[in-house]
């Protein structure tokens, strides 16, 4: 397992990713009792079938880092090229249902509910940048000064979402909630 952790290193994976990867991998080996080696198609199905009640999302990222691990491990280069024992395996992608405004918080229980609960103005910041972004709280925290782009009424902040930099416009388009 070390091995594959420095594959993964090598192929530029995050430590928190190899970490999970290596989770997964630990719980597979854990289930089956067997050397990688002698692991069968059966063998896989049999603990798919465990995983049948995760969401899908969850499913697909087990039965995903099996199958590159035995690619990994039977050291095949070419892509989309996979050993005979996770060939079989099918990654669904997953289906993006579209946010609508009714899904978000609304500004009036932010203001009302979450704004007061903040001892500080940096919360107050941090949950109107979470509530109009729809950024996650360590997306925003990554953000430095010299991400912030002010112009006359309207700030934009560059925000590192999954890995990529991607522009976030931050308007308010509220009255004053602090």
């Amino acid at each position: 397992m070390l091995n594959y952790a420095k594959y993964g290193l090598n192929e530029g994976f995050s430590p928190n990713t190899i970490k999970t990867k290596l989770n997964i991998m630990k719980s597979f080996a854990y289930y089956i009792k067997k050397d990688f080696g002698a692991i069968t198609k059966e063998d896989i199905k049999e603990y798919k079938d465990l995983k049948r009640d995760l969401k899908p999302g969850a499913s697909n990222n087990i039965l995903s880092v099996i199958k590159v691990f035995f690619r990994w491990l039977y050291k095949i280069e070419e892509q989309g090229k996979y050993p005979e024992v996770v060939d079989w395996i099918k990654i669904k992608p997953p289906q993006q249902s579209e946010i609508v405004e009714s899904d978000l918080i609304s500004f009036d229980d932010v203001k009302n509910i979450l704004i007061p609960a903040c001892h500080n103005f940096r919360d107050k910041c941090l949950i109107m940048l979470m509530r109009e972004t729809g950024a996650r709280i360590n997306e925003i925290l990554a953000a430095n000064v010299d991400d912030v782009r002010i112009e006359s009424d309207r700030a934009y902040i560059k925000l590192l979402i999954s890995k990529q930099r991607n522009s976030y416009r931050f308007e308010n388009h509220h009255s004053s909630i602090f």
